[in-house]
C-alpha cells in the first residue's frame, strides 16, 4: 500500500504557502511527544497528548492519504497488499 506521508508532514519541495503544507501536521508536534529518538503512542495516546487541532489535522491527513487509495470511503483501515 502506498501511504502519502506528505499529507502528514508536508512537502519540502513545495513552498510553505502551498495548500498541502498549510494543512499538514508537520514533524514538530510528534517530535515534541517523543522520548529520546522514539515515539510510541497508540491512537488514544495521540489524542490525549496532541492538541485538539493537531489531533484533528493528523486524522484528516491520514483520511486524505487513504482516500487517494480509495480505502477511506470503504471504511477500511488497512490494505491486504
Amino acid at each position: 500500500m502506498t501511504f502519502h506521508f506528505d499529507h502528514i508532514f508536508g512537502d519540502g519541495e513545495l513552498s510553505p504557502e502551498e495548500s498541502l503544507n498549510q494543512t499538514a501536521l508537520g514533524f514538530q508536534p510528534l517530535a515534541d511527544l517523543a522520548q529520546g529518538d522514539n515515539l510510541e503512542l497508540d491512537w488514544q495516546g495521540l489524542q490525549e497528548n496532541l492538541s485538539v487541532d493537531d489531533y484533528q489535522r493528523l486524522k484528516k491527513a491520514i483520511r486524505q492519504s487513504l482516500a487517494l487509495r480509495g480505502l477511506a470511503k470503504r471504511g477500511a483501515t488497512r490494505s491486504q497488499d
